[in-house]
């Protein structure tokens, strides 16, 4: 019997095929792609950020590959980039990297390697334009795949905030969220911010603990986490996916969390979910989301009972917000409501984890 696991936050399914858009946020320092993350917190009194994304080291980019769960051949024709609901426009001349800067001069693009990339090159938190809220990044990606040319549209939230005296953030950063045989393992590393500045775990009575899929992760109490593909290569280690949470407490009390969802994508057995028919593939404040479980082998949709099915539900902080058997997961927005440490409730992105026995 094979134990089979997997964790998703939205998969299309084209003509049999199951094509995604993989995507990576990270920064440039010293030549090597480490972790980042869209997110800006700003002093309401000051206007003082807690990074600058004027700095080059400190820019965000937001990296997209598509991906065929049959292993063709996936090619991104072009990507259609919106900020807060406006599409944006790029000039025609690239510089000598190959990077092409938006006419309004926050972003720049480009394409390498079968990557598209977006890079953050301004500060989008401001208090003269009060630019305090978030502001969400859309992109619809054409490719190309055995033939076949579509596209997907998705988004990704820019998380500005006003930095309180006794506010807390943290933000899992990687470089890499899609292991696979080529790339074994990934640093997860959270970043802890209060107010507008960072803290390091250990100091000043912080400490952090990390959970893999609700449990928590036994002596692992680092900034950072090293995750792998299976436990020959060592531990934690995914079996087709799995969401991580780090969470940080200050004196022993818990102020901020974090999740963020791993999966492997050459395991020879696979769970991917299709979108019902007549359903939806994200969740607002006014419609569920609702998807159809297969499970795979080898790239081939295997016959298997919908008993065997059982999927937890977490919301974008890492905290379990539902659970449940059967091929058919439902998504509310319950499942997307998240309560900060300081009491403050917001929406975000759901993922979810999938059990099978097959």
């Amino acid at each position: 019997m094979n134990s089979v696991k997997g964790a998703f936050t939205v998969r299309f399914l084209r003509n049999g095929d199951q094509v995604y858009i993989t995507r990576n946020i990270v920064r440039v320092e010293g030549g090597v792609e480490v972790g980042a993350s869209l997110f800006q917190a700003i002093d309401p009194n000051s206007g003082t950020l807690s990074v600058d994304w004027t700095v080059e080291k400190n820019q965000p980019i937001i990296k997209l590959k598509a991906e065929s769960a049959k292993g063709y051949i996936a090619t991104i024709n072009s990507v259609l980039w919106a900020y807060d609901g406006n599409n944006i426009s790029f000039g025609t001349s690239a510089d000598a990297n190959g990077w092409y800067t938006s006419t309004d001069g926050k972003f720049k693009r480009r394409s390498s390697s079968g990557f598209e990339m977006l890079k953050i090159v301004k500060n989008l938190a401001s208090l003269s334009d009060d630019v305090v809220s978030n502001r969400q990044i859309t992109y619809t990606v054409t490719y190309t795949s055995n033939a076949l040319v579509d596209s997907i549209t998705q988004s990704v939230d820019v998380q500005i905030q006003q930095a309180g005296t006794d506010s807390h953030s943290v933000y899992i950063t990687t470089s890499r969220v899609e292991l696979s045989k080529d790339a074994a393992s990934t640093v997860l590393t959270a970043e802890c911010v209060y107010g507008i500045s960072a803290v390091t775990v250990g100091q000043n009575g912080y400490t952090m603990k990390w959970y893999q899929d609700g449990v928590e992760i036994a002596g692992k109490t680092a900034q950072s986490l090293t995750v792998y593909r299976n436990v020959s290569d060592g531990s934690p280690y995914v079996e087709g996916g799995s969401v991580f949470t780090a969470k940080l407490f200050k004196n022993g009390n818990i102020v901020a969390q974090d999740g963020q969802r791993i999966n492997d994508t050459s395991d020879e057995w696979q769970i991917r979910p299709e979108v019902a028919p007549g359903g939806y593939d994200y969740v607002s404040k006014s419609n569920n989301a609702t998807f159809k479980l297969k499970v795979l082998r080898n790239g081939v949709v295997q016959s298997v009972s919908s008993s065997v099915f059982s999927w937890t539900i977490y919301n974008s902080l890492g905290a379990n917000t539902g659970n449940g058997t059967g091929e058919t997961v439902t998504v509310t927005p319950e499942h997307a409501k998240c309560t900060a440490a300081n009491g403050n409730v917001y929406y975000g992105d759901v993922d979810f984890t999938i059990s099978v026995e097959v």
